[in-house]
């Protein structure tokens, strides 16, 4: 049996605090930048930027690098004084010198369904769900039929235990019911770090396709969410050249060039039928789905625009780095 990495619950990332301390942030802009420009040669080029934001907003990215972050967090800050904190996935804060970077840098940590059922499963049995086990789990969270019968789902089903935090009594509430507790906890959780964020006149830096793609892929509903929660400005970016100048899985560029870094026009979300929508609550993003992801298909229509050829749609294949229950657990 592989060794599991640490499973991080909904307290643990609840209590990250999403501002970097002053010291720590200007020291690792710097150096980064001195790394990045002065000993590998790389640049970033920005076009398009907004002539005044006079309020924090979320910058909508993709995805095309598990570093990519740290160039656009270096460029905003030198070229546009902008100090901005990243969203990322719960399985960032699984490792501890990632966790340590995460915590101290101004990071907010989110979950999603399949964090929640993954790392129940590794808690409870001590190992990751295979692929047909954690698509069989779900499938029944979504609500598309029972869970088999099987010794595994029965103790997901009727073990009492602590669910990454919070109590679970299978007498009282069901392993579905849970999960989705669980859920709309921790994005509140999310949602409230970055208010927190933006009331420190921060700006908050997402990636809409929530996985690591080579090219643009799908988007998700929770970008469209999170800026009707907060009633922020979204600013649509297409951030191009990661993976001509770095290397897999590696911080610095292994050689120099340019990265590109363009940026649409800043736009709220306001819509008569949104009203009475209440943003992570789990019935409510199934009644508003359809218009949530019409919103989300617009802000991907946005970024595909600003993206160099190579990283922008291609057909149906999305270029996902990750698949199965490698998207949510180490």
């Amino acid at each position: 049996m592989s060794k599991q990495a640490p499973i991080v619950d909904l307290h643990q990332m609840g209590g990250v605090n999403p501002l970097p301390t002053p010291p720590a942030w200007w020291a690792t802009i710097r150096l980064a930048h001195l790394l990045i420009r002065g000993v590998r040669g790389a640049r970033v080029e920005m076009e398009g930027f907004p002539d005044s934001l006079d309020e924090p907003v979320l910058f909508a990215m993709n995805h095309t690098h598990r570093y990519d972050f740290l160039p656009a967090k270096v460029a905003l800050d030198l070229q546009q004084k902008i100090v901005t904190a990243s969203v990322v996935k719960y399985r960032a804060f699984q490792h501890p010198a990632e966790s340590l970077f995460m915590r101290k840098y101004g990071n907010i940590p989110i979950t999603s369904r399949g964090y929640l059922i993954g790392a129940d499963f590794a808690v409870l049995h001590g190992r990751k769900p295979t692929e047909e086990e954690y698509r069989c789990l779900r499938d029944h969270v979504d609500g598309r039929g029972p869970l088999p019968d099987d010794p595994v789902y029965t103790a997901i089903q009727e073990r009492p235990r602590n669910m990454l935090g919070l109590s679970f009594d299978p007498a009282e509430q069901s392993y579905r019911d849970m999960i989705l507790r669980c859920y709309e906890q921790a994005m509140q959780g999310t949602v409230a770090l970055c208010r927190k964020v933006l009331d420190a006149g921060n700006s908050v830096h997402v990636y809409p396709e929530g996985l690591l793609s080579l090219r643009l892929g799908q988007g998700h509903i929770g970008v469209a969410q999170m800026a009707v929660a907060l009633d922020a400005p979204i600013v649509p970016v297409g951030f191009s050249g990661m993976n001509e100048l770095y290397e897999p899985r590696r911080v610095f560029p292994a050689r120099p060039g340019v990265l590109k870094m363009r940026f649409g026009r800043p736009y709220r979300i306001r819509r008569d039928d949104l009203k009475g929508f209440q943003p992570f609550k789990p019935e409510h993003e199934t009644t508003y789905r359809p218009i949530l992801k019409e919103e989300t298909d617009r802000l991907m229509d946005a970024i595909n625009e600003l993206l160099e050829p190579e990283c922008a749609r291609n057909g149906d294949d999305p270029g996902y780095a990750l698949s199965g229950v490698a998207r949510f657990l180490d």
